[in-house]
């Protein structure tokens, strides 16, 4: 009997040490991919602290506090209720607080990117009439902006569908064949459906299902030499590039 007891006992501790063991585990695991309570707290009231007396002249909702596990750090998302390009990742790291206010905000990047969105919605709305079966989506990218002239700093900037010195069009299509042909006679349509509208780009990605596409080929190349052009950049693809700073993949 007092055996059968002494097994008992040494079961149970042994299922309660493996139960502990386990636990501990996946608290470490949690620990090293969504920080601890104690400092995700600390960081918190670190981060409301920067942003209160840092950028007090603005009106900032402060989101929750996230860990990254990339990047060892906790961080919150900053943002404006009134000032739409008005937001920005503050970031705390072994005692030290950091953002990048600059870079997105005062730079004109999130300006940039959100005017680019919008262009997209508007040649998007357009396509999708034109190419109601293939088309897919589309990327406007502001290659080089003139922040001097046009920019100037100002935050909640109207679009204005010239505001870029060079732009660039990304256009996805699906269902459409992947021959030269095809590829030179929809980015002649394309380009010539943008342009009657009123959009104008410098540079042209056309893809095909993913995997087929024409890169970074310039607007005044899209002429009836195009089918010429597209099949011997697709046969020198470093000549291309070379000469014509464009490519093909198939």
């Amino acid at each position: 009997m007092k055996k059968m007891k002494l097994s008992m006992k040494i079961i149970t501790t042994t299922v309660i040490t493996v139960i502990v063991v386990v636990i501990c585990f996946i608290l470490v695991i949690m620990d090293a991919y969504n920080g601890n309570p104690i400092s995700k707290g600390i960081a918190t009231g670190k981060i409301n602290d920067y942003v209160k007396t840092t950028y007090e002249e603005y009106e900032l909702i402060v989101g929750e506090t996230r860990y990254s596990f990339d990047y060892g750090n906790y961080w919150s998302y900053v943002y404006s209720k009134k000032d739409i390009d008005m937001h920005f990742n503050v970031m705390y790291k072994h005692g030290k607080i950091y953002d990048n206010f600059e870079f997105q905000v005062l730079s004109g990047q999130n300006t940039c990117l959100r005017m680019e969105k919008e262009y997209t919605l508007f040649i998007s709305s357009l396509l999708k009439k034109e190419y109601p079966y293939t088309y897919k989506n589309a990327a406007v990218q502001y290659v080089e902006m003139d922040y001097e002239k046009k920019f100037d700093g100002k935050l909640n900037k109207p679009l204005d569908i010239n505001d870029a010195k060079y732009m660039k069009v990304s256009l996805f299509l699906n269902n459409v064949d992947g021959s030269v042909e095809s590829l030179a006679s929809n980015l002649k349509k394309l380009h010539l459906i943008l342009t009657k509208n009123g959009y104008y780009f410098d540079e042209y990605d056309l893809v095909i299902e993913s995997y087929i596409r024409v890169s970074s080929i310039k607007s005044n190349m899209i002429d009836e030499k195009l089918v010429e052009l597209i099949q011997y950049a697709l046969d020198n693809r470093e000549e291309a590039i070379e000469k014509y700073g464009f490519w093909v993949n198939k």
